[in-house]
């Protein structure tokens, strides 16, 4: 069903922000550290859909062998207020 109604102009992906404080010391190696490691809970979180041969059926859920932390978690510095809109156009569809 999500596969069916992914299609048009409203994607079905998703995406977050987040935000910390001025003056909190947390490298981005340490945020994508404990991504990472509560994702491993989350097996569909590292998985990727496959097609299946000649059109025979659905799309397959497989875990991906070569799942990347770094690929799906970027850092974006705001230096102030004003660039706050902007890192919200960040999660717009390419």
């Amino acid at each position: 069903m999500e596969l069916a109604s992914d299609v048009g102009a409203v994607p079905m992906q998703f995406g977050a922000i987040l935000k910390f404080a001025p003056g909190v010391l947390l490298t981005e190696t340490e945020v994508r550290a404990a991504l990472a490691q509560r994702i491993v809970g989350i097996p569909r979180m590292r998985q990727r859909l496959v097609s299946t041969p000649l059109g025979c059926g659905r799309p397959v859920w497989v875990d991906d062998a070569e799942f990347d932390i770094a690929y799906h978690v970027h850092v974006v510095r705001s230096p102030n207020e004003a660039t706050r809109r902007r890192s919200f156009e960040l999660l717009l569809p390419r």
